[in-house]
């Protein structure tokens, strides 16, 4: 999924925001589709999702409006990719040999990479550029850890290398209780449903961007996951799901489609004819049962604004196996990040509440104001891009203030999160940087 326009135009209190325009990511996230298996650059919900109006909610409410996520496969790089890069006369991939030091001196001729192995082997290699495409938490260990080693201050003019990680909270808000059994709606029919040229699609609910603005919310996207009758009737639902599944699977796997190096014939054969009575049993139910859900969990995906408190830093005593010190991860969601779910579900219940769907009850727990609030294991912003050395670390091709030839490929170079799930951007200022480092290098 993209970044939306109103994630690059605003900035968050006290720090910069992108340094780029929506329109300017555009070309590359087309390329990152193809890349990651998306099909065509498509997000307009109303275009993809069904023309029956009984499928829609809350597409005509004033503060609400329909979101669309594309579901990659997922694409594994390493199993997709693997060939083209053996293949390759240009691309020599080292594997098990762990980056522990890079150069972070400006104006060396050639930039360097020390690496060790865990059995001790020490090599090092030299280029005119150097990417770290590692991740936030461990770029950001490699630089802090060459800036000790290498007496020098690369991407820290503003103090800000490590700091202002972000994540996105995830976690259930609430219960809709509806007013009748409710048929699927387009928000709430399960991942498979619905797909564009075969690529699946997924339906969510967020505040408007005017409405944000006005009321200083994050950007945040709702999910409404139907909640069966019974205990029994989930649970036969989901066996009924797993024998479709592994049906589905015995077929391609039957016509020669590859599979996943974890399938195995007979345990999918095994999984479909142990939940074959529970298929029937829940199709006859879904036939001739009531039709719909009387509840459904809402669940929210919320960005997280940039703060100083949050981020990465190097363990005073404790080293790894490789001789470099463990990073310490400080990460807190704020108690306005909290706040601003809080009111965009309130929004939602209004909404719900004015089109005569249901009830929205919020979950209030001592010290825990949502149910199962944790991180959606997305890596953001310790290394942030800026107009700047001191407003962040690194500038607008991603290469890091103070250092040489020195780049970063990762979520660690966003300036904010906004709500959508990073990979498809970080692909795509991917892309952009390799452009960039062909022009530099080659023109």
């Amino acid at each position: 999924t993209t970044l939306e326009r109103r994630d690059f135009e605003r900035d968050q209190p006290g720090f910069s925001g992108w340094n780029r325009n929506n329109d300017e990511m555009v070309p590359f996230w087309q390329r990152a589709h193809r890349y990651c298996d998306l099909g065509a650059y498509q997000y307009d919900a109303r275009a993809l999702g069904p023309d029956d109006p009984q499928f829609w909610q809350l597409t005509d409410d004033r503060t609400i409006e329909p979101v669309v996520l594309r579901q990659s496969p997922p694409t594994r790089f390493g199993e997709k990719y693997s060939a083209s890069l053996a293949d390759s006369r240009t691309i020599h991939a080292w594997l098990w040999t762990n980056a522990v030091t890079v150069s972070t001196m400006p104006g060396a001729e050639r930039e360097t990479v020390e690496t060790r192995t865990l059995d001790g082997t020490e090599r090092r290699f030299q280029a005119r550029a150097v990417v770290m495409a590692a991740g936030a938490i461990e770029s950001t260990r490699l630089v802090l850890w060459s800036n000790a080693k290498n007496a020098t201050q690369a991407g820290s003019a503003g103090t800000l290398l490590g700091r202002c990680y972000m994540d996105h909270l995830a976690g259930g808000i609430g219960t809709l209780h509806f007013d009748r059994h409710m048929p699927d709606q387009v928000q709430w029919t399960p991942i498979d449903t619905f797909a564009d040229e075969g690529v699946p699609l997924h339906f969510g609910l967020h505040v408007k961007e005017d409405v944000q603005r006005d009321l200083g919310l994050t950007n945040i996207i709702f999910h409404a996951l139907p909640i069966a009758d019974s205990r029994e009737k989930r649970l036969r639902r989901k066996r009924s799901r797993d024998a479709v599944d592994s049906l589905a699977n015995l077929v391609k796997w039957t016509i020669g489609r590859e599979m996943s190096a974890r399938f195995r014939p007979a345990d999918a054969y095994c999984e479909m004819t142990m939940n074959a009575d529970d298929f029937v049993v829940d199709t006859v139910d879904r036939v001739l049962g009531p039709k719909g859900a009387k509840q459904a969990l809402i669940r929210f995906e919320a960005e997280e604004r940039p703060g100083r408190t949050n981020g990465v830093d190097l363990h005073p005593a404790e080293r790894d196996a490789l001789g470099v010190p463990r990073p310490i991860l400080t990460w807190k969601p704020s108690d306005d990040d909290l706040e601003a779910v809080r009111l965009s579900a309130l929004q939602l219940g209004r909404a719900f509440g004015e089109m005569e769907i249901g009830r929205l009850e919020l979950d209030t727990k001592e010290n825990m104001p949502f149910r199962d609030v944790v991180t959606a294991w997305h890596q953001l912003g310790t290394m942030r891009m800026a107009t700047s050395p001191t407003a962040g670390v690194t500038d607008q091709n991603c290469k890091v203030y103070g250092a040489g030839e020195l780049y970063v490929a990762g979520g660690a170079t966003f300036p904010t999160g906004g709500r959508a799930n990073p990979t498809l951007t970080i692909v795509a200022l991917a892309i952009r940087l390799g452009d960039h480092l062909k022009g530099r290098m080659l023109g």
